[in-house]
């Protein structure tokens, strides 16, 4: 290991709190004194919307609990516009020093449109949170986001009524960490959140540890409703997220992801999606949708990510948990790894895909990859509990199903299922408790130790515990007993200063600790090494660590400690995240992992001419060429490559010099 960053040992009685200086504070509780000019708690304003309209970028604004409206009148287009590159917390008493005495969950603070006659919907905000075209360093984190009611006349009236984010032409990447939104109705589509990206927008929000519970939608997507439609991109990602309760009246009753002519590419990693619903159409968990525009002529894609998730007791006309559509010369083809799905039921008697439905009609496209899942007990008539394809090539790999054998799954139309390696047909899974919704492996499962470690590079399963322990890694979303710390951790945080981020964890007593190794990633998923400390190896003293990493990159950082023990072994803490600004000017490559068409995207670029080259990770070059961007994109085709599943990075030279790499994936 290498010891590339500055860390100093500190061995300490005390349990202080480490603190750091922050950005400019502006203080806000509702129960202040009137007349505050948000300097301090003690002069703190009572209006949110008065320290919004204050802040500048880098900014923090602390908020203590209570509940927030968007307007004190009764306009129901009014929200809570959240400004650039400003960094919102909720969780305060009112007495707080620093960032990590903050308790979000026991000091709610709320941000309602419960506007006019209290708890009559009908007269609600029609949206609650707005972000226009913001950064990646702007953050919203903490707060409950409730009651809001979209029935106005225009699309962000009518639309995601807690949150709404607005990329239309342009392009916005804000962060939303720790909130629950809940309670939410839209007379339109997205019934919580909606994401705008389309006609050349660019929408990459993160949602990070929130939970969408019993918002609904008259439309489709009951929580969550993500257009990339004509051009457009949208691609925002969700790390343990939970997603419970919510209903549309189309389809979607979670999720509805839209390509049209454009490119949709959400992204799911250690997400849970229970009891959603929809009540008359398609995919009870999620629906994803792509086809040439007709207008544009342009295909389309909607090829999400989905890792660690679990699917349980959604419920669709068709497709009780995921309806894939690539019909109309679109393409939709998502990945669909380490996930769990039981429970998932269609409802009328002809609605068929009790788990997942598969759909490249009109000379479209689904290739669908399912890889080390388990998909047991789901409920659809016509043999079609597990899969419905409808001239669908779907790939199905290291997973365990309740069918006899791969014949079984080729349910539907012109259905071609590829089962690969790995199969496991009809046997029990042997869940903890399945009726009641545990879904972990008990002793003795089939399905522990059998999967594949290539097709799953993340490093948590869906409890956050270490997601590869013994080997191979289970199937699933769960690996079946979880890595614990042989440390009695008390807390690790991630704080920013100035252009560093100082990172400190504390621990109560250690045994066989040989030492730690803080890691960084710029995506959530890959960690690399930057400084390591030596541990105490036994310990039953409380014992400080600090270490400083004054090289964080442009955007978010996510941080993690791994401690290793003296035989080799390794454990994980959660994760941190910290954000410095944006890279909005960077160019950006899509899907990943990719299987045929990867794109490449910079707003600023326009028209310009650039230059790619790919490499394996041995750093041979395998291909390279110059390329010509149209409105800031263009595409390289892999599968012409004929490159071999793996791992490869591909370097993009601007006119003017610039250079940006990025790791890819070939599925």
């Amino acid at each position: 290991m290498s010891h590339n960053y500055l860390g100093t040992l500190f061995l300490c009685i005390s349990l202080a709190a480490f603190s750091a200086p922050t950005s400019a504070q502006i203080y806000v509780d509702i129960d202040a004194a009137a007349g505050g000019d948000g300097s301090s708690w003690a002069n703190a304003y009572r209006s949110l919307v008065t320290a919004m309209t204050q802040a500048s970028t880098g900014d923090q604004i602390w908020v203590a609990e209570g509940t927030y409206h968007p307007t004190d009148g009764i306009d129901q287009s009014i929200y809570f516009d959240i400004p650039e590159g400003v960094k919102i917390y909720a969780g305060f008493t009112g007495i707080e020093t620093t960032l990590n005495q903050r308790d979000y969950t026991a000091n709610e603070t709320i941000l309602s449109g419960d506007i006019g006659t209290q708890n009559f919907s009908t007269d609600n905000s029609n949206t609650v949170v707005y972000f226009g075209s913001v950064s990646a360093a702007t953050l919203l984190d903490g707060f409950i986001i409730e009651d809001g009611y979209a029935n106005g006349g225009t699309q962000i009236e009518s639309s995601g009524p807690a949150i709404y984010v607005n990329a239309f032409t342009s392009a916005s990447r804000p962060m939303i960490h720790n909130c629950t939104i809940r309670n939410n109705y839209a007379n339109n589509s997205g019934g919580a959140v909606y994401i705008d990206g389309s006609f050349s927008g660019a929408a990459r929000p993160s949602f990070v540890n929130c939970k969408f519970d019993s918002n609904t939608s008259q439309v489709s997507g009951g929580a969550v409703y993500t257009n990339g439609i004509i051009g457009g991109l949208a691609n925002p990602t969700f790390l343990h997220c939970d997603f419970t309760n919510n209903t549309t009246f189309q389809s979607g009753g979670a999720f509805f992801n839209n390509g049209d002519g454009g490119n949709c590419n959400p992204e799911f990693y250690q997400c849970n999606f229970d009891s959603n619903k929809t009540l008359n159409e398609h995919g009870g968990a999620m629906y994803n949708v792509s086809k040439k525009n007709t207008d544009t002529n342009v295909v389309g894609y909607c090829n999400p990510l989905i890792y660690n998730c679990r699917f349980y007791k959604n419920s669709a006309y068709a497709a009780g948990a995921i309806y894939n559509n690539g019909g109309s010369e679109g393409n939709t083809s998502p990945s669909i790894i380490n996930s769990t799905f039981v429970g998932n039921f269609t409802f009328g008697g002809g609605g068929t895909g009790g788990a997942i439905y598969n759909n490249g009609d009109n000379n479209g496209n689904c290739s669908t990859l399912i890889s080390n899942c388990i998909i047991w007990d789901n409920t659809a008539p016509w043999g079609s509990h597990v899969l419905r394809n409808i001239n669908a090539t779907p790939t199905i790999r290291y997973t365990l199903v309740d069918v006899a054998d791969c014949t079984a799954l080729n349910n539907g139309a012109a259905s071609t299922v590829t089962c690969e390696s790995g199969m496991i047909y009809n046997q029990d899974p042997m869940f903890m408790d399945a009726a009641n919704g545990d879904l972990h492996l008990d002793e003795g499962s089939p399905a522990q130790d059998v999967g594949t470690n290539a097709d799953n590079s993340t490093s948590f399963d869906l409890d956050r515990g270490t997601r590869i322990i013994e080997g191979n890694i289970d199937l699933g979303a769960y690996e079946r007993t979880s890595s614990i710390l042989p440390i009695e951790l008390l807390e690790f945080t991630a704080v920013a200063v100035r252009d560093e981020v100082q990172l400190q964890w504390i621990t109560l007593s250690e045994q066989n600790n040989d030492y730690f190794v803080i890691e960084r990633s710029t995506d959530g998923r890959n960690f690399t090494a930057i400084g390591e400390l030596v541990g105490a190896g036994d310990s039953d003293e409380i014992l400080k660590y600090e270490m400083v990493d004054d090289q964080p990159v442009t955007g978010t950082n996510y941080y993690r400690l791994r401690q290793v023990d003296f035989d080799g072994k390794f454990s994980l803490s959660e994760v941190e995240v910290i954000n410095f600004g944006a890279a909005d000017e960077a160019i950006i490559v899509y899907p990943n992992p990719v299987r045929d068409v990867l794109q490449i995207a910079n707003s600023q670029l326009k028209d310009s001419a650039v230059t790619y080259d790919i490499f394996n990770l041995q750093g041979q070059q395998i291909s390279g060429d110059q390329m010509q961007l149209a409105g800031g994109r263009g595409q390289i085709d892999i599968a012409a490559l004929q490159l071999q599943a793996g791992y490869y990075m591909i370097r993009i030279q601007t006119a003017g010099g610039e250079s940006y790499s990025h790791k890819f994936q070939k599925l």
